[in-house]
C-alpha cells in the first residue's frame, strides 16, 4: 500500500497490529502448554483471553472505518514468536524455560505497547 498520508499510515499500522495480534493467539497456547508452573500458566491464559479481546476492538475500528482485517502480516511480531517457540523446544530445567517465555513474552509486549502507543499517537493527530 502506498502511503499517501498519515492516515494511510494509521491504517497500515492498525492492520499490522490485527496481524500481530491473531499471531499471538495461535502462539500462547504452545507456550502455555510448555510452561511449568502454574502462576505462569495462569498469567498466559490471562494475557491469551486479553489479546482475544484487543482482537475484537481491532475488528470493531476496522469495521468503523469501513476497512476489512487482515492483508498485512506482522513481520515484527511473527520474529519475536519464533523465538519464542525455539525456547520452548529447550529441554532442561523447568524454572529456566519459564524464565526464558517469560522474556520472549515480554518481548512480544513491548513491542505491542509500541505498536499501540504510535497508533494512539495517529488517531489523536487525525482528529
Amino acid at each position: 500500500m502506498k502511503l499517501e498520508n498519515l492516515n494511510d499510515l494509521f491504517l497500515t499500522e492498525l492492520k499490522d497490529v490485527y496481524s500481530a495480534e491473531t499471531q499471538i493467539i495461535a502462539a500462547l497456547p504452545k507456550m502455555i502448554d510448555a510452561a511449568s508452573h502454574e502462576e505462569l500458566k495462569a498469567a498466559l491464559e490471562h494475557h491469551l483471553k486479553e489479546t482475544k479481546d484487543q482482537l475484537e476492538q481491532l475488528k470493531e475500528v476496522l469495521s468503523s472505518l469501513k476497512k476489512r482485517a487482515g492483508g498485512e502480516t506482522c513481520e515484527g511480531m511473527k520474529g519475536l514468536l519464533k523465538e519464542g517457540k525455539e525456547m520452548i523446544k529447550h529441554e532442561g530445567d523447568p524454572d529456566a524455560i519459564d524464565a526464558g517465555i517469560i522474556a520472549s513474552c515480554q518481548k512480544v509486549e513491548h513491542y505491542e505497547i509500541a505498536s499501540y502507543g504510535c497508533l494512539v499517537t495517529y488517531a489523536k493527530m487525525l482528529v
